[in-house]
């Protein structure tokens, strides 16, 4: 997984080179001016989100 931040105005290239590197790329969200952070879901709900942690969250038996 790969996640960066771009300006919007770039956004349609990288994905066009992301997919004519064979990838297949997701745009999952944006940016605005302002302050603070809000995360929104896939219907505009805003999220409760406190963190993940992918070490700790894998399955025990799960190769590392």
């Amino acid at each position: 997984e790969l996640l960066a931040a771009l300006p919007r105005d770039r956004t349609d290239d990288a994905v066009a080179a992301l997919r004519g590197a064979g990838l297949a790329p997701a745009v999952v969200g944006g940016t605005e001016a302002g302050e603070g952070l809000v995360l929104r879901g896939s219907t505009g709900r805003e999220l409760d989100v406190r963190g993940y942690d992918q070490v700790s969250s894998r399955v025990p038996a799960e190769p590392t």
